[in-house]
């Protein structure tokens, strides 16, 4: 048996892939009876859940803990790592959740999560190209998903809280007190430093 054989079958027995109709090889069965085995593999799954997790802060502000790590649970399976590293895992989470059923009524959140993801790209590259020109491409997805209201953030916000105005997607200012209180309220919301250009451009 080749070592890529053993690798691959391993893999595959680790993370399958949901309504996966093939078994495992024959040669893996008492390797899947250990009853460490299931626990190795809860633990694999943990550490990309993790990974995805870490590498998406705006993302899990914007939706919670529970609900991203839904998500990433199903990512891990279609998209299992190829590298032993995660620091970088998670490549292609945008375009996940732009097709992920739950996520239907956040129209803005492919955006945010590319926005994440150029930072993790920023922060692992190695003296790479700027990434200002794809950060301006994402910065207009996600100014033309969402309304500026601009220092009538903080009132509009606890309005669609408290239910007493239709949820839509909006951006705007607030003040470091603003923003307390927003977070005391319960109300979701992330930092974005969007790029100071003109409203044309933007848009």
């Amino acid at each position: 048996m080749r070592l890529s054989d053993f690798q691959d079958g391993l893999a595959s027995a680790l993370l399958p892939p949901p309504g996966a109709s093939v078994p495992p090889p024959a040669w893996l069965d008492a390797l899947l009876a250990q009853p460490g085995f299931a626990v190795y593999r809860n633990t694999v799954a943990k550490g990309c859940i993790d990974a995805l997790q870490a590498n998406y802060p705006a993302v899990h502000a914007l939706v919670g803990t529970d609900w991203l790590r839904a998500a990433a649970h199903a990512f891990v399976h279609q998209h299992p790592p190829t590298d032993g590293c995660l620091m970088g895992y998670g490549a292609g989470f945008a375009e996940f959740l732009e097709g992920f059923g739950p996520a239907a009524n956040l129209p803005y959140l492919g955006a945010v999560a590319r926005l994440d993801r150029c930072w993790t790209e920023s922060h692992l590259a190695a003296d790479a190209p700027a990434l200002q020109a794809a950060w301006l491409q994402l910065s207009r997805q996600l100014a033309q998903a969402s309304e500026d209201v601009g220092t009538r953030f903080t009132e509009q916000a606890l309005a669609m809280h408290r239910g007493e105005q239709e949820e839509k997607p909006i951006r705007g200012q607030v003040t470091p007190a603003q923003a307390q209180e927003l977070v005391e309220e319960g109300v979701p919301i992330v930092p974005l430093a969007l790029p100071k250009v003109s409203g044309e451009t933007l848009q």
